[in-house]
């Protein structure tokens, strides 16, 4: 990982305390769930907060992400960007991810987040989730917009929504909680060699 920032504590507890920000770059490595559960509880040891994690092309399935999810619910800070395409997650893995992000904004107040210091626009989520095993994506959407009122956008045009800022962020009340550009696009069940071999732009 890169260390981005650093802190000073302002609390002495071990809940409380946030020593330095991280990017975690560790895409293209075989992860999987034991990995990552080692990697977080690092992190939660030594009070990293983890601005950007770079996961894609690993072996990460939905009970991996079980460790994303409690990262999203104990983190100091928002985590603005999580990038997952190519592993191996379904429209479980899904529902229970941006489920932790619902938490995560309505518990602790980390989305949106705000996209500059002076606080003039706010941004998403940061969730890239193509070329896993999701089906019925169109579905899966309208459940989560619908049932679980999780505000999702998917616009793919990079000049209006990106990493950090969003076509409607001008507000926090207008501001979805996640952009997932390219969620519809998946693959199909298949052996993981050949489902890694595409080369995408992150």
């Amino acid at each position: 990982y890169t260390q981005t920032k650093n802190h000073s504590p302002t609390h002495t507890t071990e809940k409380n305390r946030h020593i330095f920000d991280a990017n975690v770059k560790m895409s293209n490595n075989k992860l999987t769930g034991w990995g990552l559960e080692s990697l977080f509880s690092v992190f939660r040891q030594f009070g990293v907060r983890c601005r950007i994690l770079q996961l894609y092309r690993n072996r990460i399935d939905d009970e991996g992400l079980v460790h994303i999810c409690e990262l999203l619910k104990h983190s100091p800070g928002s985590v603005q960007e999580i990038h997952l395409s190519h592993n191996d997650i379904t429209e479980r893995g899904v529902m229970m991810l941006t489920g932790a992000v619902y938490g995560a904004a309505q518990q602790l107040g980390h989305y949106p987040w705000t996209g500059d210091i002076a606080g003039r626009y706010y941004a998403p989520l940061w969730l890239r989730l193509e070329n896993n095993l999701i089906n019925n994506t169109h579905a899966v959407l309208k459940c989560l917009r619908e049932q679980a009122q999780i505000d999702i956008c998917t616009n793919p045009k990079r000049d209006m929504c990106g990493t950090s800022f969003c076509a409607r962020g001008k507000t926090v009340d207008s501001c979805p909680l996640i952009h997932s550009p390219r969620f519809h696009e998946q693959r199909d069940e298949e052996p993981f060699a050949d489902a890694h071999t595409q080369h995408t732009q992150h």
